[in-house]
């Protein structure tokens, strides 16, 4: 297969999925829902879904969730705890760690740069 051919297959393999976290991520979403709207095998569909998009399944679940949170932070003045659970976080630890490393800041340095 050309590598053009390979990029469509994948863009069509996932399409479905992206959509359904777009929808869902709010929700707890299992690795095997995201498999069966795929059509795959979750080991398959492991395999497929990072070389398509670069990142595992849950690497990206947790990516939407944490540009969710992002806004909200910036947009709401709730409470941090309730705008992880609005979005489907569980443990404030590993968001506190991905949310950081993507944007160099905790939560609360970011709302407090936003107040300056």
């Amino acid at each position: 297969l050309s590598i053009r051919r390979q990029r469509q297959m994948c863009k069509e393999t996932v399409k479905d999925v992206l959509r359904y976290v777009a929808k869902n991520y709010q929700e707890p979403i299992a690795l095997k829902e995201a498999a069966d709207i795929a059509s795959l095998n979750q080991e398959y569909f492991c395999r497929m879904f990072k070389k398509c998009m670069g990142v595992t399944f849950l690497e990206y679940v947790n990516q939407v969730r944490i540009n969710h949170i992002h806004e909200e932070l910036l947009a709401t003045e709730d409470s941090i705890t309730d705008i992880l659970e609005h979005n489907g976080f569980t443990n404030y630890k590993v968001f506190s760690r991905m949310f950081k490393a993507q944007f160099g800041m905790t939560p609360r340095e970011l709302r407090k740069l936003q107040e300056n």
